[in-house]
């Protein structure tokens, strides 16, 4: 099933309503799909509208958060990553040497969706990345924003 949005433009039912976009971030360009959550009906809440809205008027500051906030992100758990690995692991030495290199951080990572949850609070706008990492295939990264500024980065779950 499609829809045509006045704001979101055109969507694709998907477990959500979905759409792709190209996307410039962590130094390589993807393909990114956009899920604003809603069922079938296409009723979008007014907040997720805003979401979208406000995170999209200036998604190079959100880009640029995201990078500065991963880097920050990779640091404080990179050692505990680390000491569950083999310690003759290769990998683990891949990870060891990009610390403080953002360049290289960026190379573990892979950006699949941008979320828009459902959001029942007036005051708050809630969207966020999802990404597959190297580090942690099992639950990935996400990084939440919460009126356009990161409130948390960790597991994936965090926006599902």
């Amino acid at each position: 099933m499609k829809i045509v949005h006045p704001v979101f433009g055109e969507l694709t039912f998907n477990n959500g309503w979905t759409k792709s976009i190209k996307l410039s971030i962590f130094k390589k360009e993807f393909s990114v799909e956009i899920n604003i959550d809603a069922d079938e009906d296409a009723v979008f809440d007014e907040n997720q509208i805003k979401a979208f809205e406000f995170f999209f008027s200036d998604i190079q500051n959100r880009v640029t958060q995201a990078e500065n906030g991963i880097v920050g992100y990779y640091n404080s758990i990179i050692d505990e990553v680390i000491d569950r690995l083999d310690s003759d692991s290769n990998f683990g030495q891949k990870l060891l040497n990009a610390k403080d290199n953002p360049s290289e951080i960026f190379k573990f990572l892979t950006v699949k969706q941008i979320m828009i949850p459902m959001n029942f609070d007036d005051n708050t706008r809630e969207a966020g990345f999802i990404c597959d990492c190297e580090w942690d295939i099992e639950n990935g990264v996400g990084i939440k924003y919460i009126n356009e500024q990161i409130s948390e980065i960790g597991f994936q779950d965090i926006l599902l």
